[in-house]
């Protein structure tokens, strides 16, 4: 390796192991920081344990009424994919029929 060669990779070493230290520090900031933010949390929750039980019972409710409406819908498609079987078989019918009688099929 030449020498400008070996300068530059010493040069770049020593730059990536800096900045290597300032974020392992900053990381380390960080996480304490979270860490309080999480205890926090946990301490506001044990305090207002009524408040989280009463809106955890309120989400449960829209969750149910949720699963509710979505079964509805469900079956209302189901219905409406049946009934428009059931119409196209009946015009299907109704235009052999016609075909037969008539001779043509009648465009209303």
């Amino acid at each position: 390796m030449t020498l400008t060669k070996q300068i530059i990779s010493d040069i770049v070493k020593e730059a990536v192991k800096s900045e290597t230290k300032k974020l392992s520090s900053e990381f380390k900031g960080l996480s304490s920081q979270f860490q309080g933010l999480q205890d926090d949390f946990n301490e506001y929750k044990s305090e207002n344990k009524n408040e989280f039980a009463k809106i955890n019972k309120k989400l449960d409710k829209i969750d149910g009424d949720i699963d509710s409406f979505a079964g509805d819908v469900k079956k209302f498609d189901d219905e409406q994919v049946l009934q428009g079987g059931r119409l196209s078989s009946n015009t299907d019918r109704i235009e052999k029929l016609e075909l037969d009688v008539f001779g043509a099929i009648q465009m209303a």
